[in-house]
């Protein structure tokens, strides 16, 4: 069978950071197994998350932890592929601004999303569709019934928007939620608008295909190659997975009591910070909390 082929390189530099991009997942991971198990293991202390609180940060974290695994793929080697791996950060710092934002409340946001899922089942399960002369209905049986009581309270929740459509989980944009993570961590805030304002708008480029995100990241029509070549996607693509890891520390220490690993996983991020950008090592690990 005939397959594109891709050429592939790779630096000492991207070597270094795919090593650490794949030890601060592992960390990560072991941070977020201890999370979940935080009521478990800690019986007679009172625990200032709900359970709902837990499920949800945790499956977000594992969200990231899944994007991050594909962005070290692209990046390792480097190729024209590579370009993919910034809007897949952007992705990754979704699901850790979302796992942040859930530990902001006493578990108000994160009780939405658990029955923003059954309401998205139950709507999912009937999908109409319209092509002119063609109509018809593509059904998907999840098994979920209007009159089980989970339904019935997620649709009096969700399905009080006139005119029809799907509502959202949270109605609160990112700069929003941002600054609601600001009420628990300022240094988070910090941090989460940092990335914001050094990789969103490329990223979005990248993911709707336009032409700029091509011209800047592959032609060579500056007469000096990309400005953006595939170890500067990469460098972006770990700062924006290190903010994001370092930002969600902040939040998690600032409303529970040590959580095990988060301690070693902080002091791995501030290392990142003194060999990749020294100039701004000191005024990163000084934010507070």
């Amino acid at each position: 069978m005939n397959t594109v082929s891709i050429e592939t390189f790779d630096t000492a530099t991207n070597k270094k950071r795919t090593e650490y991009r794949d030890t601060i997942l592992f960390m990560l991971n072991a941070v977020n197994v201890n999370f979940i198990l935080l009521r478990a293991t800690r019986p007679g202390e009172n625990v200032p998350l709900s359970y709902d609180q837990l499920r949800v940060a945790s499956a977000h974290i594992l969200s990231a932890i899944a994007t991050g695994k594909t962005i070290s793929t692209l990046l390792n080697p480097l190729s024209i592929c590579s370009k993919d791996a910034l809007p897949l950060a952007r992705t990754f710092y979704e699901c850790i601004l979302n796992a942040s934002f859930v530990l902001t409340d006493k578990g108000v946001l994160a009780e939405r999303a658990s029955k923003y899922t059954i309401y998205k089942l139950f709507k999912k399960q009937k999908n109409f569709f319209d092509f002119g002369v063609h109509k018809g209905l593509v059904k998907n049986d999840f098994g979920l019934r209007k009159n089980d009581p989970l339904v019935a309270d997620a649709l009096s929740i969700f399905e009080k928007k006139a005119g029809g459509g799907l509502r959202p989980c949270f109605t609160e944009n990112r700069s929003e939620k941002i600054r609601a993570i600001e009420r628990i961590s300022p240094g988070a805030a910090v941090l989460f608008n940092g990335i914001e304002a050094m990789s969103w708008d490329l990223a979005s480029e990248i993911a709707h295909g336009s032409h700029f995100s091509f011209d800047i990241t592959q032609s060579n029509f500056s007469g000096s190659g990309p400005f953006f070549g595939p170890e500067e996607i990469g460098a972006f693509a770990t700062y924006t997975m290190v903010c994001s890891i370092d930002a969600y520390l902040r939040v998690l220490r600032s409303i529970v009591s040590e959580v095990g690993g988060t301690g070693e996983l902080s002091e791995a991020c501030i290392l990142f910070y003194q060999e990749e950008v020294p100039e701004l090592a000191n005024s990163l690990e000084n934010l507070t909390r």
